[in-house]
């Protein structure tokens, strides 16, 4: 189920990110992200349910090895990752916000993925400390 119908469309899209390699905290690729050993095991509810449970995602769609995960919103990540972000900010993640093509976005019910290689810059940061947590 794409974001919007035109691919004119730019939509932005928050994710949560290693400042140094932008890796995600629940399946890092670089030795200087931690994964989240605890909040990953907390996150196994019907609150954060994975990409293939629950219903997240309308299937079948396509989940490829370019697609990102993210929100739509901050109020979706702040609620997401409730009583986390300063933890996450301490272990060296960031959210960051990316502009890209609306057919570049996939939406599930809690999450997005998107194709970070068609962002259109670079992502702006938001800090963690002005988010409600």
């Amino acid at each position: 189920m794409p974001a919007t119908q035109s691919a004119d469309d730019v939509v932005e899209v928050y994710r949560v990110e290693h400042r140094t390699d932008g890796s995600g905290p629940y399946n890092p690729r670089g030795a200087d992200a931690p994964r989240m050993f605890r909040m990953a095991e907390e996150h196994q509810d019907e609150n954060h349910p994975g990409p293939y449970e629950g219903g997240e995602f309308d299937f079948p769609f396509d989940l490829r090895d370019d697609h990102f995960f993210a929100f739509q919103s901050l109020d979706l990540l702040t609620r997401w990752f409730d009583g986390w972000l300063a933890k996450l900010d301490a272990a060296g993640y960031r959210v960051a916000a990316y502009r890209v093509p609306a057919d570049a976005v996939v939406l599930g019910r809690h999450q997005c993925v998107f194709e970070r290689e068609r962002a259109l810059s670079k992502p702006r940061r938001v800090r963690m400390d002005r988010l409600s947590n």
